[in-house]
């Protein structure tokens, strides 16, 4: 029973980490067996909710003007931008949930202006979990497909794994470089004006 518990706090927090690619993970393990799949979604979902919950209020009780002061500078976020996202969330809620959830990398800046907006909480709360589950339900089965394939992949491709560990190597440390090179070069503009 401890272990049962253990594994699915453990999506949990893997979840609240690094929602997208742990939700292809346990679909992928789901196939296999290792996981359920009603604690699993349970956890997920929830994994999920509580980060953009924590950001929600954080924008709704937080000071705006400090909270973009102190960390718009990272996003080149101003006063004007935040009031245009603001009006973003009360003209469009629905599509400005959907984007920001799937804005990897940005999602929680934006559940913080779903708080300065003042959207009351069961609407944010409705949407945000609506398309966790559209958005986690995809990358879920997506997930479960590769554990289905995965078999005759390990039969037909285990003489290129070294290959294979070598290119994707090489890509994501190319990747790192470009991303560092991309990144200095753009440190000085902002990126949302």
């Amino acid at each position: 029973m401890e272990l049962l518990i253990s594994k699915y706090f453990l999506v949990f927090l893997a979840a609240f980490v690094e929602g997208p690619l742990v939700a292809v993970g346990t679909g992928f393990l789901i196939k296999l067996g290792y996981l359920s799949l009603i604690p699993t979604v349970i956890a997920l979902i929830m994994g999920d909710f509580v980060p953009d919950t924590i950001c929600y209020y954080i924008g709704r009780y937080g000071n705006r003007s400090n909270i973009i002061k102190k960390y718009g500078k990272y996003l080149g976020m101003t006063e004007e931008y935040g009031k245009t996202l603001e009006n973003l969330w009360l003209n469009h809620s629905k599509k400005a949930m959907f984007f920001s959830k799937l804005a990897y990398g940005l999602s929680m800046p934006f559940l913080v202006t779903a708080g300065f907006a003042k959207m009351p909480p069961s609407k944010f709360w409705g949407y945000s979990i609506t398309i966790t589950i559209l958005h986690y339900g995809t990358l879920m089965t997506l997930g479960y497909f590769f554990g289905q394939s995965y078999e005759s992949l390990i039969v037909h491709y285990a003489q290129y794994v070294e290959l294979i560990f070598i290119v994707s190597a090489s890509v994501i440390i190319l990747g790192i470089y470009l991303f560092k090179k991309w990144l200095t070069k753009y440190s000085k503009k902002k990126l949302f004006v």
